[in-house]
């Protein structure tokens, strides 16, 4: 079982980082030891490296985590981050002889793995590049697998996306704008995560593999 304490150490950072103490907060340094507990905070244009045993977490810009639980002894680690903003990449690998669990969790989602690696932000996305996560909505109502090479989000309703494969070349983060002409009355947006269709200058932004369907009606001038 896990019974010990562990730390999570300051491997590199770029910009400003710092973390929550009684007395404020306060600059890190390369070669600090994070108890559990710790809040950390990235600025813009900052990121931090963190070493728990044979994994690393990367910490993006503007971004904020809470080391909730972090517990160490020689049969392995278990680590639990909330993340309260931002997003950030992890690259989880067991020691050698060791176990290592790993959970990550934000208002939106949980995502759980065991040695693998991928990318979760604040509003439940989650990019996994290797291995196998397990993903769940924050209220743990539907639990989901996602395999390398896939995404899973939740949309505005609160329901879990089935996870779909995330093409090398496919535009992801990226987005699109659309006009409609006096002749459309749908658009679709393919592979684009994200399309902003406007009309009558009121923005409307439709997700990827959708269709839209606008009813034009043209003022009677006469």
């Amino acid at each position: 079982c896990f019974a010990d304490s562990g730390k999570a150490e300051v491997v590199s950072f770029s910009g400003k980082v710092e973390y929550q103490t009684s007395e404020g907060w306060i600059p890190l340094k390369i070669g600090d030891e994070l108890n559990q507990g710790t809040i950390i905070s990235t600025g813009f244009k900052s990121t931090v490296v963190l070493k728990i045993g044979g994994s690393s977490f990367t910490v993006a810009p503007l971004s904020r985590i809470e080391i909730s639980k972090l517990v160490s002894n020689d049969t392995g680690h278990d680590t639990e981050m909330h993340l309260s903003t931002g997003k950030m990449k992890m690259d989880v690998k067991p020691v050698s002889g060791k176990s290592v669990s790993f959970k990550i969790k934000s208002p939106a989602a949980t995502a759980s793995i065991r040695g693998t690696s991928g990318e979760f932000s604040v509003d439940g996305i989650l990019k996994a590049e290797t291995g196998i996560w397990s993903y769940s909505s924050s209220t743990g109502k539907k639990q989901m697998n996602v395999v390398a090479g896939q995404q899973i989000h939740i949309e505005s309703t609160g329901a879990v996306v089935k996870p779909y494969d995330v093409a090398k070349d496919s535009a992801v983060g990226k987005s699109g704008t659309k006009t409609l002409t006096s002749e459309e009355t749908s658009i679709s947006t393919g592979n684009t995560p994200s399309v902003v269709v406007t009309m009558a200058e009121t923005p409307l932004i439709v997700k990827a593999n959708a269709t839209i369907e606008v009813e034009v009606v043209w003022p009677d001038n006469n």
